[in-house]
């Protein structure tokens, strides 16, 4: 099933992999950057699979296309490097000490927990209104039914809903995560706060088992981690609870492991996935019914894994076939930031994985967001990350220098690659062109632009302090 040019490929991803870390052992805060996060999760994605296949020997995936899975791992590792060159060297933080006047542009504490409030009452509200409330509790139809039934305008909007409640949960995430280091206060009321928010922003997560349930904790530890190195807090003793990051990355990847091993036993709701949660039953449902612990530990143990899909994308539309210009509209089509029904454009790139399996009406199984990639421009397509590494540079940057715009950056540029990996192009062109929209609104200051007003500051203080001694 792999070659020499997969095992190649192979090592060049985990070449890359490697070169972020070691190339970033200098970098205060290096190892947790968007261009180390973004990178690994492409790893995890693309190239885990095959590695515990060669250790095992076992990949037993019915979406698995074996001939096309060295183009998917070929492909992915092109795709890391031209992040990793488009991302360029690594931002030093010792460069980027935010100084006292610097740390006036911060957001207020009391201003945060307004915000954080909002925004979580905005989110449960709108995902409630997106599905109707008889259904929050424990949906009447079956999961993922409701995708194919065919909406009007007004449908339209409403869908709309359930996507901006993501989008305000991962902004009272970023926002409390910023909170609990910056500020000075009691740790624990942000704790929970970052756990209340978490599961809140999630609910359109946990009501239909997403295998990304999780997905905002796990983004709430990488930016406590990332801000903690940062030097943004108001005292060198910064907040470093590091067993609380731990607990939030392990309570993630449990309730994204329950969505994807509990979906077929349970229906969609909350009541549902809290019952999944404390009462797992994974020992009767998962095992010996083709699920991924059938085989004991192996390739599809990888519950990220992309490049089943991907390959599986690829083998039903062998015969697709693009020119370049058409090409180029297709993929604006999919980067322009207006809902995709509302406008009438097509925001999926040929067959569907749901189609090419004969799902339909059963299981939705969305491709990737590199196999779209791939089927429109073919290997060149690959060049495209790097402008999404230069994006991700300039949201680091804006972090470093500790703009709460920065940190909202980190929370969704790292989700928008989580769901790249099974929720196609547009998902991931929303967060990204999303993030890359609110770069130019709210642009900020250059650091020379910053320097200048703080030396007029000091001017005016310094007359100040003179006519009064007069």
């Amino acid at each position: 099933m792999l070659d020499i040019v997969s095992y190649a490929f192979l090592g060049l991803g985990l070449a890359v992999l490697f070169a972020v870390i070691a190339g970033t052992s200098g970098a205060r805060a290096s190892l947790v950057n968007l261009r180390t996060i973004v990178i690994f999760l492409l790893w995890v994605q693309y190239h885990l699979s095959p590695w515990l296949y060669l250790l095992t020997g076992s990949w037993d995936d019915w979406m698995l296309a074996p001939e096309f899975l060295n183009t998917a791992i070929g492909f992915s590792a092109l795709a890391m490097v031209a992040v990793f060159v488009g991302y360029g060297r690594a931002i030093n933080n010792q460069k980027y000490d935010i100084t006292k006047e610097l740390k006036s542009y911060k957001i207020s504490k009391t201003y945060a927990y307004v915000v954080i409030i909002v925004c979580m009452i905005l989110s449960m509200s709108l995902f409630i209104i997106s599905i109707g409330p008889s259904e929050f509790v424990e949906s009447s139809f079956e999961r993922g039914a409701d995708q194919w039934i065919k909406r009007d305008f007004l449908g339209q909007i409403i869908v709309q809903l359930s996507t901006l409640s993501v989008i305000f949960g991962i902004i009272a995430v970023a926002l409390a995560s910023y909170s609990l280091v910056v500020h000075k206060h009691s740790p624990i009321v942000f704790e929970l706060m970052i756990i209340i928010v978490g599961l809140i922003g999630s609910v359109s997560f946990l009501w239909k088992f997403s295998r990304v349930s999780g997905a905002l904790l796990i983004i709430a530890a990488i930016l406590i981690l990332v801000l903690t190195k940062m030097n943004i807090g108001e005292n060198k003793r910064q907040y470093r609870n590091r067993p609380f990051v731990l607990f939030l990355i392990a309570l993630g990847v449990y309730m994204s492991f329950i969505g994807i091993t509990h979906r077929d036993i349970y229906p969609s709701g909350v009541q549902p996935y809290l019952v999944a949660v404390t009462s797992p039953t994974v020992s009767e449902m998962y095992l010996g019914t083709g699920g991924a612990m059938d085989d004991g530990f192996s390739a599809t143990s990888n519950f990220l894994d992309s490049g089943s899909p991907f390959s599986r994308s690829l083998a039903g539309n062998r015969n697709l076939d693009f020119s370049f210009v058409d090409a180029l509209v297709k993929f604006f089509g999919i980067l322009q930031p207006l809902p995709s029904g509302l406008l009438g454009v097509e925001a999926t790139v040929g067959m569907s994985v749901t189609d090419i399996l004969g799902t339909r009406g059963q299981v939705g199984l969305t491709t990737p967001a590199l196999a779209e990639l791939f089927l429109l421009f073919g290997w060149p397509g690959a060049i495209v990350m790097l402008g999404f590494g230069r994006l991700l540079k300039f949201s680091d940057q804006q972090a470093a220098e500790g703009r709460l715009i920065g940190v909202l950056g980190l929370a969704v540029l790292s989700g928008a690659v989580v769901v790249s990996g099974h929720s196609g192009l547009r998902a991931m062109a929303r967060l990204g062109v999303g993030m890359l929209i609110l770069f130019v609104i709210f642009p900020g200051k250059s650091r020379s632009s910053v320097a200048r007003a703080v030396r007029r500051q000091k001017l005016r203080r310094a007359r100040r302090s003179h006519h009064s001694l007069r």
